[in-house]
This record gives structure tokens, sequence and C-alpha cells, in this order.
């Protein structure tokens, strides 16, 4: 399974790309991701295995994030905090991601939050660095024998 979390999102368009960029696929939804958003008084937690009617575009994203806050059945939740401590810290210091990635859990932070195990360098706005640690953890998940990780990119 890997986690996504986004400590402090600035506004519900931002929580809204970073869940829908962690968790959605050109043809369907990630079903081994989840991903965290920060709320006021809470965590927005978004399953992948149970989301529901998660669409990409921005009107979509915010009658979504609006029925999860309320409670509504669409595969999310508001939890008190993420199950996790410590994660991969992602931002624009670090190590090159790859090493990163090999060496530790798929928990990742984007900002500040919990405590880093090590940091990755993706240079990017959160909403794109998880579409970036996406990619390389596939290809990682891919190429386990040998292959260049970075050929999908």
């Amino acid at each position: 399974m890997r986690v996504h979390i986004l400590p402090r999102p600035r506004d519900w368009r931002e929580a809204g790309r970073f869940i829908a960029n962690a968790l959605l696929l050109s043809h369907g939804v990630r079903r081994d991701a989840e991903a965290f958003v920060g709320l006021e008084g809470g965590w927005l937690r978004a399953r992948g295995d149970r989301v529901r009617h998660l669409r990409p575009d921005e009107e979509s994203l915010r009658g979504w994030l609006a029925a999860a806050v309320r409670g509504s059945r669409v595969g999310a939740e508001v939890v008190p905090q993420p199950p996790y401590s410590q994660a991969i810290c992602v931002g624009p210091e670090g190590e090159e991601p790859l090493s990163v990635l090999r060496r530790y859990p798929p928990v990742l932070s984007y900002g500040e939050g919990l405590e880093c195990l090590a940091r990755a360098r993706i240079a990017l706005p959160p909403v794109y660095a998880v579409i970036v640690a996406n990619v390389l953890m596939d290809n990682l998940e891919d190429n386990r024998v040998g292959g260049d990780p970075l050929s999908g990119l």
C-alpha cells in the first residue's frame, strides 16, 4: 500500500487535486494507494480500494470533497490523524527519489507534519510531485529485476 500525505493544503482546490492525482489513473483508480489531506481539526482519508465517484475535474472535486467531509459514502472519511508518524518527506531538497524509495516504505509526506525518515527531491508543487512519485514507484515495481525505473517519465 502506498500512502500520500498532504499536511497543509492551501485550499480545497489543492486538496482535491492532490487526492485525484494520488488515486486516479487514466483508466481507473489506484486500488493500492491512499491519500490523507490535513483539514482543520482532522484529516480526510481517501482509500483507492473504496473511493467512489472521484473525478478529476474541478467542479466534481469540489462536490466530492464536500460530500466526503459530510460523511457521505464516497470512499473517504475524516479521521483524527494518519496512522503514520514517519514518512519520506518530498520536497525541493534531498536525495534523488529513486535511492530513497528503494530504501524505505512508500509513505510519502508532501510538507511538514511528520518525522522525516529521508528526504526525496521532487521540486514540484505537491499536486504534481504526487504524480511523479507514483510514476517512479510504478516503475520500481515493474522493474524489480532490472531495467530503467525512469523509462516511464
